[in-house]
């Protein structure tokens, strides 16, 4: 079951739903290229059983949400904050939307949810991520919302039969 926990224009974010949601994780997981590649799942299997496993961890942190689509309920990806240091009061942000929904906002918008969530909420005070140096179109996304470029690692993955490098960026709260 998901409910509207924080809700914007087109889609709102809930905590996750195992039951519904593992077996759809379980195909993009298996299928998705960019998610395999970009986050070093391009070795595992994902079964139904190791994605049950997968969601539980990502279920077991403090802000870890779905993401609906307002109009028709329907389940495009996830959304979180990991990696939460009590004393620098900062932590990661990662998301993912299914291949389908790319390219329409909803990552944008899910993000700009989220951060108000962090900073208004959660008191956060530096929001972190990383993203493959290929990845123009993300890179803009992140820009576009605030966040500027703060280091990177140099061929640091070994993606598809080459080395590739990721781009750290950072959102400090605008309210502090």
């Amino acid at each position: 079951m998901h409910y509207r926990k924080i809700n914007g224009d087109t889609i709102y974010l809930s905590p996750m739903d195992k039951t519904t949601e593992s077996p759809l994780m379980a195909k993009w997981l298996s299928e998705d290229r960019d998610i395999a590649f970009n986050n070093g799942f391009y070795t595992r299997v994902f079964t139904d059983a190791a994605t049950d496993q997968l969601l539980d961890r990502f279920a077991s942190g403090p802000a870890q949400l779905s993401i609906y689509t307002q109009a028709s309920d329907e389940f495009i990806g996830q959304i979180s904050l990991f990696n939460i240091d009590p004393y620098s009061i900062s932590c990661t942000m990662g998301i993912y939307i299914a291949e389908p929904y790319r390219g329409h906002g909803y990552g944008s918008e899910a993000m700009k949810l989220m951060i108000n969530h962090a900073f208004d909420y959660l008191r956060i005070h530096c929001i972190h991520l990383e993203v493959m140096d290929d990845n123009d179109k993300a890179i803009k996304v992140y820009e576009k919302l605030g966040f500027t470029q703060c280091g990177a690692y140099h061929q640091c993955r070994y993606v598809n039969g080459h080395y590739a490098g990721v781009v750290l960026m950072e959102l400090i709260n605008p309210k502090v």
